[in-house]
């Protein structure tokens, strides 16, 4: 009986020892659990008591750094560059040199600018319509005349002007003589207006000298004299504006006037209005591409005068091409190699050439008979072969000026001009367009003598070096190669348009037409071609998503604090553009908002960045956001302190209002109350 006890006793101990094996297994984890926290994130009370504050409510949000979008540096695509003077990755200042172009390459794009201008006025001509109203607005410079007064019709003014108004694009007078002596070296000044003015020489062909001088309100036309450096007159003749630019319209009536004779304008400085005029699409259309273009001709003639492309702002230089297209090359590109040098100067330069024969000046320009034979040719400094039978000229055309002239001189090839009578030869490259031209002899005009070139082209020696270059048999032969064989070198699609001249249709070639009948062409804006960029430097953007709840709190121009985790500052930022397209997400749409800020050292795209937008400050009883608790709906606060356990008690119902994110507004509480809450000191909010 005995033993049965103790046996029984054992069983129960055993399973006594069990159960409570167990049950210190479960409770192991939540020992663990309940000691993880004091060892990783010590545990402390803390206390407050409700105080006035004044807190800085803001909007806080992220994003990314980004660069600022790169400034192109263009050119029109018939401008070629002869060097780059930086590399990608310099640092370059706004008006610091990018490269260098080609004087004969401008002029050629001048003239296309100056040829589309002319055709799209023709249009604007056509398109009337309805009424509307319309601002002229200037590329920037002196205004010389203003020919329109408040209450005249454009149309009228344009007929007996030819323009509503006049100004310099730089500031500039010209005066062009003809010397009796050799120009003298030294410093030349020009008495005009009865000021005396530095002069600079811009031109000096033969006899022919061409100088400029700063504009002192001198009215175009007054009589200048030239002084030498021993103030001896060496001549005196009418000055010209430099770099005229015309303020045209085509119909309507002027509304006013901004404009006053001596001022100068900024770019898209408002000159005069117009009301009564078409408001069609394709006369919007027509105009706007007008605009272009005289915006692209002033670029053009600023370029002229410099040659040299600049830093359009403060930045980083990339997108060079060494290999660019635009890149004028000392071999391997024939075309853009001899507008670079002149005629001649490349050897293996081939171009399409056709001669002509100039038997008149007329009311638009020169009147041409043309060749019909077109022929490569590859030594310009050699034209013995050309023909001076003018009897095989027998297509005629109107050349209104645009193409350079040239010729070869003892100091080599000069920009020159030609004269009723003179024969030329057309130098024409691959992409069909009248790109110089070679006076190569001479041949008088039947019964009118010889002829004198009128203004402003001046008479040049035909015998001089690089003319005629000799004698050619009666029906002169042309050069080798002169035949052009079936199908040969002929640029695609329309022979040699442009240049200022107008080609009558001959030899199987499309796209010309006759004197006065020239074909209806396709009108586009000005061609621009890309040569290199500029990033800014200065400063970033920052964009960050706004729900659409708090779009309304912010405004351009608010301040703000950008914190770059990468770098552990805080920057100053500004808000500079609200997206008004918001992008669903989460049943509530965002919007982009974009700060920019100053470019710090270190500062790179893509860098994360913590964005807080101040909106307003409030007033009022406040306690550590961190002491206020929540139950369902119900929020309290602990007031007071267990003396044995330490831990909080005594909580007490509060009504909660605006945060900061450190401090709430607090209602229920009398100031001075004090507060006590639990706070891991490890623990970031």
């Amino acid at each position: 009986m005995k033993k049965t006890k103790n046996k029984n006793l054992r069983r129960a101990l055993g399973f006594i020892l069990l159960v409570a094996l167990v049950a210190g297994l479960a409770a192991m984890p939540l020992l663990t659990a309940d000691k993880v926290p004091e060892a990783e994130f010590p545990l402390s009370v803390l206390r407050a008591e409700a105080e006035q504050r004044e807190l800085l409510l803001d909007l806080r949000s992220g994003g990314t750094l980004i660069e600022e979008e790169a400034v192109t540096v263009t050119v029109p695509s018939e401008v070629k560059l002869t060097a780059f003077l930086v590399k990608n990755g310099d640092a370059v200042e706004e008006g610091d040199p990018i490269a260098t172009v080609d004087r004969v390459t401008v002029m050629t794009a001048i003239a296309a600018a100056q040829e589309a201008m002319a055709d799209l006025a023709a249009k604007l001509e056509k398109e009337r319509s309805s009424s509307s109203t319309d601002t002229l607005k200037a590329p920037g410079g002196l205004v010389k005349k203003v020919y329109a007064q408040a209450g005249d019709s454009a149309e009228e003014v344009m007929r007996e002007y030819g323009a509503l108004a006049v100004l310099s694009l730089d500031g500039l007078m010209k005066l062009e003589l003809t010397l009796a002596e050799p120009l003298p070296e030294g410093r030349l000044t020009v008495q005009a207006g009865g000021e005396t003015l530095n002069a600079t020489v811009i031109g000096l062909l033969d006899s022919t000298v061409t100088v400029t001088f700063q504009d002192k309100g001198i009215e175009e036309g007054t009589e200048a004299v030239l002084l030498g450096p021993e103030g001896q007159e060496l001549g005196r003749g009418p000055c010209a504006i430099h770099a005229p630019w015309n303020a045209v319209a085509y119909s309507g009536t002027v509304s006013y006037v901004n404009a006053k004779e001596g001022q100068s304008l900024y770019k898209n400085a408002s000159i005069l209005g117009l009301k009564d005029i078409p408001y069609s699409a394709e006369y919007r259309s027509l105009a706007a591409q007008h605009r272009g273009y005289e915006e692209q001709l002033a670029e053009l003639f600023l370029l002229y005068q410099t040659l040299t492309l600049t830093a359009p702002c403060d930045g980083i230089v990339s997108g060079i091409d060494e290999d660019s297209a635009q890149l004028l090359k000392a071999e391997g590109d024939w075309s853009l190699s001899l507008l670079a040098n002149a005629p001649g100067e490349d050897p293996e330069a081939e171009y399409i050439n056709f001669v002509g024969w100039v038997k008149a000046q007329g009311t638009d320009g020169y009147i041409v008979a043309l060749d019909p034979t077109l022929f490569s040719h590859t030594d310009y400094a050699d034209l013995s072969g050309l023909t001076r039978d003018t009897s095989t000229m027998t297509h005629e055309a109107v050349y209104t000026g645009g193409a350079p002239v040239y010729r070869r001189g003892a100091d080599g090839w000069q920009e020159s001009s030609f004269a009723v009578g003179d024969l030329l030869l057309f130098g024409g490259d691959s992409s069909g367009r009248v790109v110089w031209v070679v006076p190569y002899g001479h041949v008088e005009v039947p019964g009118e003598g010889p002829s004198e070139p009128s203004e402003p082209t001046d008479p040049t020696d035909p015998d001089s070096p690089g003319g005629d270059g000799g004698e050619t048999p009666e029906g002169g032969e042309t050069p080798e190669g002169g035949e052009t064989p079936e199908g040969g070198n002929r640029p695609g699609g329309g022979g040699l348009p442009g240049g200022g001249i107008s080609i009558p249709s001959f030899g199987g070639y499309s796209g010309y037409a006759g004197a006065g009948q020239q074909e209806e062409q396709a009108v586009t804006t000005p061609a621009e071609v890309t040569v290199a960029s500029v990033t800014p430097q200065a400063a970033m953007t920052l964009e960050m998503p706004v729900d659409e709840l708090d779009l309304h709190l912010v405004r351009v121009g608010q301040e703000a604090l950008v914190t770059l985790e990468a770098l552990g500052e805080t920057f100053p930022a500004t808000v500079t553009a609200l997206s008004r397209t918001g992008e669903s997400s989460g049943g509530s749409s965002k919007f982009t908002v974009e700060l920019t800020l100053r470019r710090e050292e270190n500062m790179l795209p893509g860098m994360n960045g913590a964005v807080s937008i101040p909106l307003e400050t409030v007033t009022g009883l406040a306690i550590p956001l961190a002491a206020l608790n929540q139950e369902g709906s119900r929020c309290f606060v602990y007031t007071a302190r267990d003396p044995e356990t330490g831990e909080p008690t005594a909580p007490r119902d509060v009504r909660t209002g605006r945060s900061d994110g450190e401090y709430v507004l607090i209602e229920g509480l009398e100031e001075g109350t004090e507060v006590w809450y639990s706070y891991y000191e490890a623990l970031e909010e």
